[in-house]
């Protein structure tokens, strides 16, 4: 019995059973706590779970990096096990006046653990951050907890309870923690927010790869919450749409949120992010003293009244808002409308009995905004400004960028108004635009841009001796003389192309005053070209040179042989080549699949074909010649012999960040192989990986046979 299975794994995880020890506990948070690693065989009973101290705790090594050695402490509050880094300039014990700034990191599903794994959970970013606090980039504390089920909501309490913990115990600054996460752990992000005294604490959050069209109706709650987030185009959980909703409903409040967008990254985009340029120091400059401006109008136009709504996290038990350093009397609301040009600041007081917070660290500078710069237009496409032209062209498409809120075009010779669009189809004449951005002031009209009419006056002098020569397979050279002595002297050489003779010509480029060649690239080969060119100035066009044509060399070199043909693998009727593509100079078209020494088969893929309706148990012989555009044909590759038996399975290795099973028709291997088994063993690296098999097993006898594969990022 045979039966064709298809398998697909992402990658593996492994969970350690609790084994019952005596222990004593040991607590507080100390950098210099020791690195205690679990196995199978220690792993120490939990505490009780009213025991509130936070234990000292341990890990289980499953990343390679070495996360201990990284500067990461372990530890366990309430059965909860999490992480922490310690800044870079972090004196334990030492009375300095420091205080540091907190990101709180929420892993995604596939980094849950038990409380003897606390470590998977720095799977995603763990290095990368620690790198930068080791470097000082960032001098601030990194806490990762993990979840035993990959959500993180029910660890709320207790994380809340750690960030009061350690601004007592460890100099972390209340007014500087920061909440972020991936995934699932996106999500977590966006609910901590929801609640009041979770939000009291956090300066700014950062949901990756998370969004829900329910998260509107929490807004007004951490509204005055700076947000940063981030997603993929090709990600359907959450989908683009979603994301682009809750921005908008977000910014439609006043909130201050920015999105950082993939288009071509599914769900896994959170590498990229941390990349940014700013990402890192985005971390160390949010304050909880500073203020919203809603809907970030802090400037106002000279003629316009100043009227700049600011506000602080509502709740606290006292605020103090100064102008310019004078405290401004009645203003003890967490809001303030400035309603003249100052530099604006605030800070506020937690409880009665506390201490005021800092003054706010990035003041609100209110002042007036400049007139908007109207941009200069330009020529949407490759056409001539100057018309009638030789392609036919009467008007000309003019653009200017579209990422202002409106336009007016005007022509300058009447003053009409032509267009309200950034583009617009010009005639001849001479146009102007003038935009405005939103909150923007008044701008000037750009400088104008005029469509020339090509019959004007003070014409430049026709082109002589306009002459091509084909300079290779795939170019023509184009020379030509002009006067020497110009009355009116060109701006520019237009050059036109055309497969007909005296007709179909396109306008292909131009080449500056007093330039005198243009070579024509990436053409076909052995194929003829008509060509004219007119010179241009800001008057008008001269008249057409005298056309002339000429072919593109023949391609006469082959491509190189496809090299290193392998079998990938074989079935009952098939057998699966691979080879290493050729290279032309001109290009590889496709490929001779030659079976026996018959061409019997033609392909365009460049890395492989699979033969069917071959026999069973017969021994063939293979190899391959590419063919270029031109037909040149290459030397054969390598021969090899395959013969048709039921081999296993052929496997495909793939590498990426996925939280669900990818579509592998759209990803590239990087390795392909057979194997005889399930195996992962073929595997470049350990984490990130996925594998396609395909193929048969053979089974002993008639029976009902179950087959599965387990990974924590889907199987099929």
């Amino acid at each position: 019995m045979k039966t064709l299975f298809t398998l697909a794994i992402i990658t593996c995880f492994s969970l350690f059973l609790n084994t019952t020890n005596a222990q004593t506990y040991q607590y507080g948070m100390n950098p210099a706590d020791p690195d205690v690693v679990f196995t199978s065989t220690n792993q120490p009973t939990l505490p009780a779970w009213n025991d509130n101290g936070i234990v000292k705790w341990g890990h289980t090594n499953r990343l390679g990096w070495g996360p201990y050695n990284k500067g990461y402490r372990s530890y366990l509050y309430q059965g909860m096990a999490f992480r922490v880094k310690f800044p870079k300039t972090y004196q334990h014990g030492v009375n300095d006046g420091k205080k540091y700034p907190m990101l709180i990191f929420f892993h995604g599903r596939g980094e849950a653990g038990t409380v003897y794994d606390n470590e998977y959970q720095l799977l995603h970013g763990g290095e990368l951050h620690a790198n930068k606090v080791n470097d000082g980039t960032f001098d601030g504390f990194l806490f990762y907890a993990q979840s035993t089920t990959g959500n993180s909501q029910d660890y709320f309490p207790r994380i809340s309870a750690l960030i009061d913990s350690m601004v007592r115990s460890v100099k972390v600054d209340i007014d500087r923690v920061m909440v972020s996460g991936l995934s699932s752990g996106g999500q977590a992000t966006w609910d901590f927010l929801m609640t009041d005294a979770y939000a009291k604490k956090i300066a700014t959050a950062m949901p990756l790869c998370a969004a829900s069209t329910n998260y509107p109706n929490y807004m007004n709650t951490y509204i005055t919450i700076p947000l940063w987030t981030s997603n993929g185009g090709q990600d359907a959980a959450p989908a683009p749409f979603t994301v682009t909703y809750v921005v908008n409903e977000f910014k439609a409040r006043g909130g201050l949120i920015r999105q950082t967008f993939y288009p071509e990254l599914g769900h896994g985009i959170w590498n990229q992010f941390w990349s940014e340029p700013d990402y890192f120091p985005y971390l160390s400059k949010h304050h909880k003293a500073n203020p919203l401006v809603y809907f970030q109008r802090n400037e106002f136009c000279p003629s316009d009244p100043v009227s700049a709504r600011m506000a602080l996290y509502a709740g606290f038990n006292a605020y103090q808002w100064q102008k310019d350093g004078v405290t401004i009397p009645g203003a003890t609301s967490n809001e303030y409308t400035a309603t003249s040009y100052g530099t604006y600041r605030a800070r506020f007081r937690r409880t009665s009995g506390g201490d005021w917070s800092e003054w706010s660290p990035t003041p609100v500078v209110v002042g007036a905004k400049p007139a908007t710069v109207s941009p200069p237009i330009q020529v949407d496409g490759l056409f001539s400004h100057v018309v009638p032209a030789p392609d036919g062209s009467t008007t000309v498409p003019l653009i200017v960028p579209s990422t202002f809120s409106s336009y007016e075009w005007r022509r300058v010779s009447d003053n009409a108004v032509v267009s309200t669009t950034n583009t617009y189809t010009a005639p001849v004449g001479t146009y102007k635009v003038m935009v405005t951005e939103e909150f923007g002031c008044s701008s000037n009209f750009s400088v104008p841009f005029e469509v020339v009419n090509a019959n004007g006056t003070n014409l430049p002098d026709k082109v002589s001796n306009l002459s091509a020569t084909a300079s290779s397979s795939s170019a023509i050279q184009l020379d030509w003389n002009d006067n020497p002595n110009p009355i009116n002297n060109e701006t520019a050489f237009e050059i036109y192309r055309s497969e007909t003779s005296g007709s179909g010509y396109r306008y292909v480029g131009k080449v500056g005053a007093n330039v005198l060649s243009f070579l024509d690239e990436n053409l076909p080969s052995n194929k003829r070209f008509y060509y004219i060119v007119r010179a241009i100035n800001t008057t008008g066009a001269s008249p057409l040179s005298s056309e002339v044509t000429t072919l593109t060399k023949s391609d006469v070199n082959p491509p190189t042989a496809p090299s290193f043909l392998r079998v990938v693998s074989t079935t009952g009727s098939t057998v699966t080549l691979a080879w290493d593509p050729s290279s032309d100079d001109v290009g590889v078209a496709k490929y001779d699949v030659y079976v026996n020494g018959v061409k019997s088969y033609v392909t365009t893929n460049n890395e492989g074909f699979t033969v069917s309706n071959l026999n069973y148990q017969q021994t063939y012989s293979f190899f391959v010649k590419a063919r270029d555009l031109s037909d040149n044909v290459s030397p054969a590759s390598n021969q090899v012999n395959a013969t048709v038996v039921l081999s296993g399975l052929s496997y495909k290795y793939y590498e990426g960040n996925w939280s669900a099973l990818p579509d592998f028709n759209t990803l590239t291997p990087l390795a392909t192989g057979t194997v005889s088994n399930v195996t992962i063993a073929p595997r470049l690296r350990n984490d990130q990986f996925g594998f396609l098999w395909e193929g048969y097993i053979k089974v002993p006898q008639t029976a009902t046979y179950t087959f599965e594969t387990n990974s924590d990022d889907g199987s099929k």
